[in-house]
């Protein structure tokens, strides 16, 4: 028996990357799971590289969603409940750099997506996930961060800019 047989994990973010590797060690270690993204094409190379690993009892499902759309999350949480049954972890793992360099300098646009993934991007799911968590009384949730433990400041090379002039009064 494997440490995970019967679970189901959501993992967000689970095209190529950390999220595929999320995906690798829950199935190895017998979940099942619902991976998502926005890339539909990434999500199904993810899962042609693993249904050749998955146990008799265990399924992986992939769906489309962004996780910065509240109605595409409940839909994801309502798929999976529909197809595997129940979600015991939800893993929040989707993520983007966003706009490198000063607030004045970067297009707002990208900006504000930003945000809307890497922060509303975890509590949708979150918040989709909690009624049937709190009704089994039971779930777990795991967020991922990997930029907000090194600041990025300007560059994805993790470089400063020279500094700018500062006017005194």
């Amino acid at each position: 028996m494997k440490a995970l047989d019967g679970l189901v994990a959501i993992v967000t973010g689970g095209g190529p990357g950390l999220g595929a590797t999320v995906t690798e060690h829950y199935v190895a270690a017998g979940a099942s799971v619902m991976i998502c993204g926005r890339n539909l094409a990434s999500l199904e190379a993810v899962k042609a590289k693993l249904e050749p690993r998955l146990g008799a009892s265990q399924r992986l499902e992939i769906m489309a969603a962004d996780v910065a759309v509240p109605g595409q999350v409940d839909a994801l949480v309502a798929e999976t409940l529909g197809r595997l049954g129940r979600v015991d972890a939800l893993v929040n793992n989707a993520g983007i750099y966003g706009p490198m360099g000063g607030i004045d300098e970067v297009d707002w646009k990208e900006w504000i997506e930003a945000i809307s993934i890497n922060l509303m991007g975890t509590v949708y799911p979150s918040r989709a996930v909690l009624p049937y968590y709190l009704k089994r009384g039971r779930g777990k949730i795991i967020n991922i961060s990997g930029g907000a433990t090194n600041p990025l400041p300007a560059s994805p090379k993790s470089v400063l800019p020279p500094p700018r002039p500062v006017s005194t009064l």
